[in-house]
């Protein structure tokens, strides 16, 4: 019996793609020598996300780009990534999201619907991937892209409940490009 309870919470632990979340418009171009990514991250949330955020909980999005190489020998490895951390809070007094850039900048946007703020958090503009001249033409490369809820910037009372709940677990699935 202990061993089918282990398989369920096993299986929960697996990423639930929403209905609509997807990685649309991806394209990677050459830019002054070097390789940049654009794309847009469509994240939706569950209901009961929701209402934890509009109760107060900060909930932090990672959307990530990566560039890999094709190997016949090993698994794909990876060349390089590209990754931004976003908080999302609402602020119910100013009746606002708020989308915060972690890191770097720490660049801050304030947005009436909710639906602004999720497309503020997936949008990838002219995102820096690798130059071309450190990119060895005798092997083949492709670029992928996610986003994904992470549970681990939760707070703690509430990581054990998103992590054995479904709903809570919010990706999108990987979109892939080859690099021409």
């Amino acid at each position: 019996m202990r061993y089918i309870a282990a398989l369920v919470l096993c299986g929960l632990a697996l990423p639930v793609f929403a209905d609509k979340a997807a990685v649309e418009g991806l394209r990677v171009y050459l830019d002054e020598g070097r390789y940049r990514v654009d794309a847009d991250v469509h994240l939706t949330l569950p209901p009961a996300v929701r209402e934890a955020l509009h109760n107060g909980i900060a909930l932090v999005f990672e959307v990530r780009a990566e560039l890999r190489r094709e190997n016949i020998m090993i698994p794909d490895s990876l060349v390089t990534q590209h990754r931004r951390r976003y908080r999302l809070e609402y602020r119910p007094l100013l009746e606002r999201y708020v989308v915060t850039e972690l890191g770097g900048a720490r660049t801050v946007e304030t947005h009436l619907r909710l639906r602004d703020a999720l497309k503020a958090i997936g949008r990838i503009r002219g995102w820096p991937l690798i130059e071309k001249r450190q990119l060895d033409r005798s092997h083949t490369y492709y670029v992928r892209v996610r986003g994904e809820l992470l549970l681990t910037e939760l707070p703690l009372p509430l990581q054990l409940h998103a992590y054995v709940k479904p709903s809570w677990w919010i990706a999108t699935p990987w979109a892939e490009v080859p690099l021409r």
